[in-house]
């Protein structure tokens, strides 16, 4: 119903946007479904994008998350990573292309930035290559401002601890264990070069081992175990990117 100009409903978002009102765009069905304009028009009006494809994931979306899309608590939040040279001899951030803000705009209040939700989180996953561990890797700069009103943003600085880098894989926390399969199982699935020489069952190792009973996190290891089914476990040929 109304208008359906990919153009004007994006200017119609955007008009809401500036008033304050958000938009969390879900998704039922299959054939047609464009997937890629749903995720787009969410972005553009600062809410989530969920698929529905179960009860279970209704159930998730409509009551578990209910708050998140609901309720602001931070807007226009933007994030810099600052990797200390003097420790980090490489680095890559993996997926985010879309969500990139350059440098120099981090403390423009003006450039247009996304909302944090009442029991939101937001995960960002590097791939670093450290020279030593004696110094701090990583400082985290976080800019938002208050859900009301027309305040300046505030800055706050995080910087990590030497101490909190693991000394090997294993002994690193459950939840970062977690989000690197999930990071992994997204490279072998866009066939990165990155992992030319994973498999579906080298990504459902990592994943076994740091998931727990929650049903998001065995809904993951489902998710490896059919796209491995699905390609006969070689993760869409990734092996042959060589």
């Amino acid at each position: 119903m109304g208008s359906s100009s990919h153009e004007d409903i994006l200017k119609l978002i955007k008009s809401h946007k500036d008033a304050g009102i958000t938009l969390s765009t879900v998704g039922f069905g299959a054939g047609n479904y464009k997937d890629t304009m749903m995720e787009q028009l969410a972005d553009k009006g600062h809410g989530n994008y969920s698929y529905i494809d179960s009860e279970s994931q209704a159930r998730k979306v409509f009551s578990e998350q209910a708050s998140s899309l609901l309720e602001v608590v931070a807007r226009d939040v933007q994030i810099q990573v600052e990797l200390n040279p003097d420790v980090v001899k490489s680095y890559r951030l993996l997926g985010y292309e879309n969500r990139d803000i350059a440098d120099k705009d981090f403390r423009n209040d003006k450039v247009d930035a996304g909302e944090v939700g009442s029991g939101h989180s937001v995960t960002a996953v590097y791939d670093v290559v450290l020279t030593n561990t004696t110094g701090s890797p990583v400082t985290v700069r976080l800019r938002a401002k208050a859900p009301e009103g027309d305040t300046p943003a505030v800055e706050t600085k995080f910087a990590m601890a030497p101490a909190s880098i693991a000394a090997t894989f294993e002994a690193a926390p459950q939840s970062l264990r977690l989000a690197a399969s999930i990071a992994e199982f997204g490279e072998v699935l866009r066939k990165s070069p990155h992992a030319a020489s994973l498999s579906f069952a080298d990504v459902q190792r990592v994943a076994q081992a740091a998931a727990g009973p929650r049903a998001d996190q065995q809904e993951l290891l489902d998710l490896i175990r059919r796209a491995d089914a699905i390609t006969g476990g070689g993760g869409g040929s990734a092996k042959t990117a060589k």
